[in-house]
């Protein structure tokens, strides 16, 4: 199976003063009521994260799983622009093989503890961390980074962190 990389630009600063709390409550407790209620009161900012459209009064019935993953999936879409992907996409795999571990390291971030709405692997970069992924990449020249290491500089200009997701 193939892994598709995704990655976005991340609004980590706000995700991590309201979402974040939300988000690890829900799956230390099990109970996806605050991802819910989250997503309601930021209706007119949060969008499908599948084809990017926003979400409205009837958002719920795009659900097929109803958990507290594909909610958070949803929710997140408050911090990022699901249409804003600067992957590597099916280059993953070739491209990580041909790269050191580090630079490896500085394409993903760091996962958050149970949360991995796509079952195949979701992870965080802070804006500190785009700092170091940058210069992790500085020295690799493989042409299927070029996009990721724009969105890292773009990152780094807002002040923004980045997600990754497969």
């Amino acid at each position: 199976m193939s892994l598709d990389h995704k990655a976005y630009q991340f609004d980590w600063n706000a995700f991590s003063a309201s979402l974040l709390p939300l988000l690890q409550n829900a799956l230390t407790n099990d109970n996806a009521d605050a991802l819910r209620g989250f997503i309601q009161a930021n209706l007119n900012h949060c969008s499908s994260p599948h084809d990017g459209e926003p979400l409205d009064s009837g958002w719920e019935t795009q659900l097929t799983a109803h958990d507290i993953q594909e909610l958070a999936d949803f929710a997140l879409t408050r911090h990022y622009d699901p249409a804003g992907n600067h992957g590597l996409g099916g280059a993953w795999q070739s491209t990580a093989a041909h790269l050191p571990e580090a630079a490896q390291a500085a394409l993903l971030g760091n996962a958050l503890p149970g949360f991995d709405p796509g079952r195949q692997g979701a992870y965080f970069q802070t804006p500190d961390e785009v700092i170091r992924s940058i210069h992790q990449l500085a020295q690799q020249s493989h042409p299927a980074t070029d996009s990721f290491r724009a969105l890292l500089r773009a990152a780094r200009q807002s002040g923004h962190g980045i997600y990754v997701t497969f």
